[in-house]
C-alpha cells in the first residue's frame, strides 16, 4: 500500500463575528498516542487567559462539535480513537465576547502507527531486554535499529514479529541508541523517537565467567563492582580482546588503577597461552599490580588477555579497578629522560645538573617525580632517552627512529625528531608545571602510519621561581658611629621589600563535559556518574568539617526537577545528598525547545541551556533553601523560548548569592580524603522529561594543598658592604665609624629554596653625628638635682630613668622637687640637624655608689631608733664624701663630711 503521510492541512476560516479579541495562532498538536494528543497555541495577546477548543469528528464543516475549555494555551485531548480524523480549532473568551477561531487543524488517519512505551529491562554488561506496546491493529512486524551512540557508527537492523527483543553481545558500560518502527507492507511508520540505554560495567563475576569481551576503553571491576569488596571462595575468568582486530594490529592494555587482594587471593594474567611474567612473577596478590600497566604479548596476534581471579573461602578485600584499552600491536617504547639536564642562565652560563627527586604520597601508590628547580630568566635543555623493552621481538628499534612530542605544562610544546633528542624551553610564570613526553617510534610506518607511541607518563615537574625583590625603599641619611638595620621582609615598612612568590588561590576543580542524563525507564535508572580526580593535597589531609567543602556546583538543564536525585561522593565512598527526588515540575535551566521540549527530549544532541546550581554551607544563611524549594523565575532564552515556563533561579557565583543547602549536611563527608576520585552522581528516576549536565566543579579548603598554597621561600639574604657588624636572613646591621662620612655602596644577593640567586644594589649616605656629651655630673641642693656636662651641641635632651624629660640649649639642667630617697639615673643626648649623638655616661643620684664605695663598704647607725644620741660608723669609702642623715619625714637632720 502507499505510504500515508502525517500532514496537517490548514484551511482559513473567515471571521464569524466582529470581536475585539485577537485570534489565537499557531495551533498545533504533538505527542499523538492511541487515545490522546497534546494541543498548544499562541494567545492573541497577553490579556487572554481562557479558551474554547472545538472538536469535530470526521467533519471539516464543524456541524457537530464538542467543546473543551482551558485556562492555559495548551490542552491534552484524551479519549480519541484510531481510524478517525479529528478537526480542531480554538478561540479566546474575552469577557462576554469571543475572538475569531484559529485556523483549524486535523489529525492524520493511518493504520501505520509507531509503537509506544519502549522499555529496557534486565540490563547487564553485555545484554538488555526490550519490550514495547504496538499501536497498530493491522500490522504486526517491526524494524528495530540500534548502535553504539556514536555518529560515526552505522545502525544494526533487526526484523521483529514480536514486541520483545533481547540485545546480546553488547559492550559493557556503553551507551546505545535505538528506535522501533512499524513495517506496513512496503513502507515504515514515519514517527519515531531515538531512545537510549547504557549497559552495566564489566564485572568479573559468575554471570560473565568464561566469557570473552571485546572492548577498547572500559573499566573492569571485581564482583563487588565499583564500590563494594570482592566476594570469596570462587574462581572466575574472562578474556578481554580488542574490538575490530581482523588485521591483527591491536592488542589489549590493562592499567591497574586499583589493586588490593586479601591473603590467599591471587590473579593470573595470560596471553598467547603463556602467563605474564612481571618482575619475575606470574601470580599476583596483595597490592603488587597497583599502578602498573600490562599488555598482551607482542607475539599474540589475537591481542587478548585472559584475567583469572581466585579468592579464598573467607576473607575479602577492596579488589581491583582495571582500565582496558586498545593499543597498536607494535613494540611500545617507554618515554624517559636522560639522568641529567642542562641550564643556561640569564648571563648565558651553561651548566649540567642531576635531577632532584620527590615522593608524592597522595596517591594509593606513591609516585616519584623528577624535579627541576628553575630560576626566572633561565633556559632548560632536556634530553630524551627512551627505552625499548620489546626491542627485537618483531623488529629492531633505535632512538634515531623516533619522533619526540614535548609538552611543558604551560601550554607550550615542541617536536623534535630522529637525531635530535633534546629540546630547549623557557618558562615565564612562577608555578609548578608537569612536563610530558610522548615518544613515537616510526620504524613500521607501513603497518602503523601514525607511528607507535609511548603511553607512560615521565613524572617530571618544573618548579619555577621568580625574582622575589619587590622594591628597595629610598634610604634616608644614616648617622656615623650608630648602627642601622637594613631590614628585609614582606611588609612595605622594610628597607628591602620581598614579594610573596607562588601564592595561589583556593583550588577549584572542574569537570567540563556535555553529557545527557539517562532517562529513568529507558535505562533502568542507570546513574550518570561524573568523576573528578583531585591530587596535590598532603596524603593525610582529610575533610575536617562541613566548611571544608566550600562549594559544589552543577551546571545543568532538565525539564522536570522532581525527576532528579543528585549526590556528591568522595574518594572513600562517603556521600552527601545534594538533591532528593522532589521539587515538582519546575525546570532547571532551560531545556531545548522551552515549553515544547517534549518534541526533543529523547533525541540525542538537543541540549538546552545549563544554569549553575551550587550547594554550600559557607555561602548559605537562614534565608537559603533546599533546591527543591527554589525560587521560581520565568525562563528567558533567545534560542530556547520558554514562554511562561517556570524554572529554578540559578546561583550567582560572582557575589555568592542564591546558594542552596545540601539535602544532607556536608558533615557526612568528614573523614573523606581530599585526594582521589570525587563524583557527582545524577539519577533521573522518572520518565519522559530529560536533561543534560554541562559541567560541575568542587571547591575545597586549600589547607594542605601544596600546589595551591606554595610559596617559594627565601633562604638567604647577603648584603655586601663595608661596616656590616652582624647579618642574618632578614636583619643586617651596618655601623659606620663615628669619623666616617660619605656614600657607602651596598650589593644585595637573595637566594631562594630552589637555589636561584637574584641581585640588586643600593647606596647609603653617612653624615656626621654630634659628639656625645661627656663628664655628666650630679649635684644636690635640697630636693633639686643639678646636671652638668661637657658638650658643644646646639641643644640636648635629658633622660631620667630612660624617659625623656627635657630639652635644653646649654650643658646644665636642674631637675626640681624630687624625692631624694629615690635613686634617679640620668643620661644626656646631643642633638644635631639630622643626627643625634650617642648617649653620655649614666649618672645616678644616690651617692654614686658604684664610684665612691668599695666592696668592703659598711655603714652602721646605733642605737636606732633613739631619743637622744646615736653613733654613725662608716667604713670602706674610696673618696671624700658627704653623708646626710634624715628623719622619718625625709628632713635632713645633719650633714657630715667623711675623709
Amino acid at each position: 500500500m502507499k505510504k500515508l503521510l502525517f500532514y496537517l492541512f490548514v484551511t482559513f476560516i473567515g471571521l464569524e463575528s466582529f470581536s475585539q479579541c485577537n485570534q489565537p495562532t499557531n495551533l498545533s498538536f504533538s505527542n499523538l498516542t492511541t487515545n490522546s494528543l497534546s494541543l498548544s497555541w499562541t494567545p492573541g495577546d497577553s490579556t487572554q487567559y481562557y479558551w474554547e477548543i472545538q472538536v469535530s469528528v470526521n467533519d471539516s464543516t464543524f456541524t457537530n462539535t464538542t467543546s473543551y475549555w482551558s485556562t492555559a494555551p495548551y490542552y491534552t485531548l484524551v479519549g480519541i480513537s484510531q481510524g478517525i480524523v479529528y478537526y480542531i480549532k480554538v478561540r479566546a473568551i474575552c469577557g462576554n465576547d469571543f475572538s475569531p477561531f484559529s485556523e483549524y487543524i486535523f489529525t492524520p488517519i493511518s493504520g501505520c502507527f509507531t509503537p509506544i512505551s519502549l522499555n529496557i529491562t534486565n540490563i547487564t554488561s553485555t545484554s538488555a531486554e526490550l519490550n514495547f506496546i504496538p499501536l497498530d491493529s493491522v500490522f504486526f512486524n517491526w524494524e528495530l535499529a540500534y548502535k553504539i551512540n556514536d555518529n560515526n557508527l552505522p545502525f544494526t537492523f533487526v526484523n521483529l514479529d514480536t514486541n520483545y527483543y533481547k540485545f546480546e553481545n553488547l559492550q559493557p558500560n556503553t551507551q546505545y541508541i535505538y528506535y522501533v518502527r512499524t513495517k506496513c507492507g512496503d513502507t515504515l511508520s514515519d514517527i519515531y523517537i531515538n531512545y537510549l540505554f547504557t549497559t552495566a560495567p564489566l564485572n568479573i563475576n559468575a554471570l560473565n565467567n568464561n566469557k570473552t569481551f571485546y572492548t577498547c576503553g572500559e573499566y573492569i571491576y571485581d564482583d563487588g563492582g565499583e564500590i563494594g569488596d570482592h566476594g570469596n571462595n570462587y574462581s572466575y575468568s574472562i578474556k578481554v580482546c580488542p574490538t575490530d582486530n581482523s588485521n591483527h594490529t591491536k592488542r589489549i592494555s590493562l592499567r591497574f588503577d586499583e589493586f588490593s587482594l586479601g591473603n590467599g587471593d591471587n590473579m593470573q594474567l595470560k596471553s598467547n597461552n603463556n602467563y605474564h611474567i612481571i618482575d619475575g612473577y606470574t601470580v599476583f596478590n596483595n597490592t603488587f599490580l597497583n599502578g602498573k600497566t600490562v599488555y598482551s604479548n607482542i607475539n599474540d596476534s589475537t591481542g587478548c588477555i585472559t584475567i583469572s581471579i581466585n579468592t579464598n573461602p573467607t576473607a575479602s578485600s577492596s579488589g581491583f579497578k582495571i582500565y582496558a584499552s586498545c593499543v597498536d600491536r607494535c613494540q611500545i617504547p617507554v618515554a624517559d629522560l636522560d639522568t641529567i639536564y642542562s641550564k643556561i642562565d640569564a648571563n648565558n652560563n651553561y651548566n649540567s645538573y642531576s635531577y632532584k627527586y620527590i615522593i608524592d604520597s597522595s596517591h594509593s601508590t606513591p609516585i616519584q617525580y623528577r624535579v627541576i628547580d628553575y630560576c626566572e630568566g633561565d633556559r632548560v635543555i632536556l634530553f630524551a632517552k627512551p627505552q625499548f623493552p620489546e626491542n627485537g621481538q618483531l623488529y629492531n628499534q633505535s632512538q634515531a627512529g623516533c619522533v619526540y612530542y614535548w609538552s611543558f605544562g604551560d601550554g607550550g610544546g615542541d617536536t623534535t625528531s630522529y637525531q635530535n633528542f633534546s629540546t630547549t624551553y623557557q618558562w615565564n610564570d612562577v608555578g609548578i608545571y608537569k612536563v610530558d613526553l610522548i615518544v613515537k617510534d616510526t620504524t613500521l610506518r607501513n603497518l602503523f602510519p601514525k607511528g607507535c607511541p609511548s603511553i607512560n607518563p615521565i613524572n617530571t615537574i618544573v618548579r619555577v621561581s621568580k625574582n622575589p625583590i619587590k622594591s628597595i625603599e629610598y634610604l634616608p641619611n644614616i648617622c656615623s658611629g650608630q648602627p642601622f638595620n637594613l631590614s628585609a621582609g614582606y611588609d612595605d615598612n622594610n628597607i628591602l621589600v620581598l614579594d610573596t612568590v607562588g601564592i595561589k588561590f583556593s583550588p577549584v576543580f572542574i569537570d567540563e563535559q556535555l553529557l545527557q542524563i539517562p532517562d529513568g525507564p529507558y535505562t533502568g535508572s542507570i546513574n550518570l556518574e561524573l568523576p573528578l580526580n583531585i591530587s596535590g593535597f598532603s596524603p593525610t589531609e582529610n575533610i575536617g568539617s562541613s566548611n571544608d567543602i566550600i562549594s559544589c556546583c552543577v551546571n545543568l538543564e532538565h525539564s522536570f526537577i522532581g525527576d532528579l536525585i543528585i549526590t556528591l561522593q568522595c574518594p572513600n565512598g562517603q556521600q552527601a545528598l545534594l538533591k532528593s527526588k522532589n521539587g515538582g515540575g519546575s525546570y532547571l535551566g532551560i531545556p531545548y525547545g522551552g515549553i515544547n521540549h517534549g518534541q526533543y527530549d529523547n533525541i540525542p544532541g538537543y541540549s538546552g541551556e545549563g544554569w549553575n546550581y551550587c550547594f554550600s554551607s559557607l555561602y548559605t544563611d537562614t534565608h537559603s533553601t533546599l533546591i527543591n524549594n527554589c525560587n521560581k523565575v520565568y525562563g528567558v532564552s533567545i534560542n530556547n523560548p520558554a514562554w511562561n515556563c517556570q524554572t529554578c533561579d540559578s546561583t550567582d557565583k560572582s557575589d555568592t548569592s542564591n546558594y542552596f543547602i545540601p539535602e544532607t549536611s556536608f558533615a557526612n563527608l568528614i573523614g573523606c580524603p581530599k585526594n582521589g576520585e570525587w563524583k557527582i552522581i545524577v539519577t533521573d528516576d522518572w520518565s519522559i522529561d530529560n536533561g543534560y549536565v554541562f559541567s560541575w566543579d568542587l571547591e575545597l579548603n586549600p589547607s594542605g594543598n601544596e600546589d595551591y598554597s606554595n610559596q617559594v621561600k627565601v633562604d638567604t639574604i647577603i648584603w655586601d658592604s663595608p661596616y656590616i657588624s652582624s647579618q642574618n636572613t632578614f636583619s643586617t646591621i651596618i655601623n659606620p665609624p663615628f669619623e666616617f662620612t660619605g656614600v657607602i655602596n651596598a650589593d644585595v644577593s637573595i637566594a631562594d629554596e630552589y637555589g636561584c640567586v637574584y641581585d640588586t644594589n643600593t647606596s647609603l649616605n653617612v653624615i656626621q653625628s654630634p659628639t656625645a656629651p661627656t663628664n655628666l655630673n650630679l649635684s644636690f641642693e635640697g630636693n633639686n638635682i643639678e646636671l652638668t656636662w661637657d658638650g658643644t651641641a646646639i641643644s640636648y635632651q635629658i633622660f631620667r630613668d630612660d624617659v625623656f624629660i627635657a630639652q635644653v640649649n646649654q650643658p646644665i639642667f636642674i631637675d626640681p622637687n624630687l624625692d631624694i630617697t629615690t635613686n634617679y639615673c640620668y643620661k644626656v643626648l646631643a642633638l644635631g640637624e639630622e643626627c643625634n649623638s650617642n648617649f653620655s655616661n649614666v649618672k645616678c643620684s644616690l651617692i654614686g655608689l658604684n664610684e665612691e664605695i668599695n666592696n668592703d663598704f659598711t655603714a652602721s647607725l646605733y642605737p636606732n631608733p633613739t631619743n637622744d644620741k646615736t653613733i654613725l660608723e662608716i667604713k670602706g669609702l674610696n673618696t671624700n664624701s658627704d653623708v646626710l642623715v634624715y628623719d622619718l619625714q625625709g628632713r635632713v637632720l645633719k650633714t657630715y663630711k667623711f675623709n
